[in-house]
């Protein structure tokens, strides 16, 4: 799991009220391909808040703080596929890109031989036309230790 506040809750220069993050934690088990093999199940950990732009921020500067944070725990955006719109219903209706979600793996990451997308972090950032804020969703995704043992034979 990542951990660290939202940009407002985190900038010391607001004064209003700062939200912090709602969270949800769940696990999912995946549907096998072959079965009975390949069984799986992967860790879902949910964060979303609602950041008040003061004005002052863009999307892109939404986006530039969570790479930076992402980055100090050893993550990196990357335009490698990862099926975000299979557990983060915002990529289903959200752009990949600007104005809508981006996704996040390990640094140095290889592809491992495995069905369900390895580990990484979907981030949704998205809001209304003349509104001062933005909604921030991210998830991580982790695959059970088994399964990861499992993804290099």
């Amino acid at each position: 799991m990542v951990d660290f506040p939202p940009p407002d809750y985190a900038d010391d220069s607001l004064n209003e009220y700062k939200e912090d993050w709602d969270s949800t934690i769940y696990s999912v088990k995946l549907e096998p391909l072959i079965p009975p093999l390949l069984i799986s199940r992967v860790f879902v950990w949910r964060r979303e808040a609602i950041i008040d732009t003061h004005e002052i921020r863009a999307w892109q500067s939404i986006v530039t703080y969570f790479d930076d944070q992402f980055g100090q725990k050893g993550w990196e955006q990357t335009e490698v596929y990862t099926p975000c719109d299979q557990y983060m219903p915002e990529a289903r209706f959200l752009p990949r890109g600007k104005d809508g979600y981006v996704a996040y793996r390990p640094k140095g990451w290889v592809e491992p031989y495995d069905f369900f997308g390895g580990n990484f972090i979907c981030l949704a950032v998205w809001g209304k036309p003349n509104e001062t804020w933005y909604n921030v969703t991210f998830i991580t995704i982790s695959q059970s230790p088994l399964n990861v043992a499992a993804s290099y034979h």
